[in-house]
This record gives structure tokens, sequence and C-alpha cells, in this order.
């Protein structure tokens, strides 16, 4: 697919592509992979612990996962939005974790 297809049919600007074709930096599958936005506060292995400690539990209330994931993140010293005082990972930070990972049950309170 040419530059021109590619912007039409992706809505990007032909310019954009242009650059990022130029640019000896970039690998066009690592491109391809990206995701758009913020990326996650725990790293994919940090994630990958929290769906594991889930299964092995046969399932966990969406506070346990909010509590394990703020636990997590101040035991390696990671830089967080998390609340402090309540020491809980926040609720939006729960639903993009439900939305990455589709297949962790969670039980009701």
């Amino acid at each position: 697919m040419g530059l021109l297809r590619a912007s039409r049919v992706f809505c990007v600007p032909r310019t954009t592509l242009q650059g990022k074709a130029k640019s000896k930096e970039t690998n066009l599958e690592k491109l391809v992979e990206s995701r758009m936005g913020r990326q996650p506060y725990l790293s994919h292995d940090l994630e990958e612990e929290l769906v594991q400690f889930a299964s092995e539990n046969g399932g966990v209330t969406s506070m346990e996962i909010k509590k394990m994931a703020f636990q997590l993140s101040e035991k390696i010293g990671l830089h967080h939005p998390f609340n402090r005082n309540d020491k809980v990972a926040g609720s939006k930070w729960f639903r993009s974790f439900k939305k990455r990972h589709p297949e962790v049950n969670f039980r009701g309170r």
C-alpha cells in the first residue's frame, strides 16, 4: 500500500506518514503494533502477576485487585497516582485493567 492510499484509509496526514517512512529510527512493525494513549502505570509483567493471582484464587473482588496493584507499585517504588490514604489503585485504573484483561473473573463485593 502506498503512502497516499494509507493516508486516506487510516485518516493520517500524508506528510506524517512520509516523515515516519523516511526516519531511520522507525521500526514499522513496532509502529503498527503500538497503541495510542498513555502507557499503563504497571508494566505488562506486573499486570500479568495480578491476572495470575486472580486466576489462582478463583476470582477476586475489585477492591482486592486495587489493593494488590497499590502494594506492588509501592513495593517496587513506582511513581503512581494511586490513593495513598486508602492504599488502593483508582477506579479509572481498574476500568482500564478490566479492558486490558477481559479474561479475569471478578467476584461481587
